[in-house]
């Protein structure tokens, strides 16, 4: 009797809150990501004073938002994880992160 080659291991439920927080990550912060652009690329082409207050809180919102949209959900775990037993070790599968082997 030969075990199969690849095994699906149940996850444990992610709770709520953090399933809804991985959502509401992209929901609000793309769209300010987009128009703190729009803002920076509006105040380019009027050739505002690049040194101005206002250009740079609007490159500053536009890092953070940038960050909290894209770089931030690679680091915290909201969102669900699957996990196969193989023949070579255990595969973790993140959104955002790929395919991890662990070898035993």
């Amino acid at each position: 009797m030969s075990a199969p080659n690849e095994e699906m291991v149940p996850a444990s439920k992610l709770i709520g809150r953090r399933r809804y927080l991985g959502y509401f990550i992209f929901i609000i912060n793309i769209p300010t990501l987009a128009l703190s652009a729009y803002e920076v690329a509006l105040k380019l082409s009027d050739q505002a004073a690049w040194y101005s207050p206002d250009f740079f809180s609007d490159l500053i919102l536009l890092a953070l938002s940038f960050g909290l949209a894209f770089v931030l959900p690679r680091w915290l775990p909201v969102f669900a994880s699957t996990y196969w037993l193989t023949g070579t070790g255990v595969k973790i599968s993140r959104f955002l992160k790929g395919v991890v082997t662990v070898p035993y």
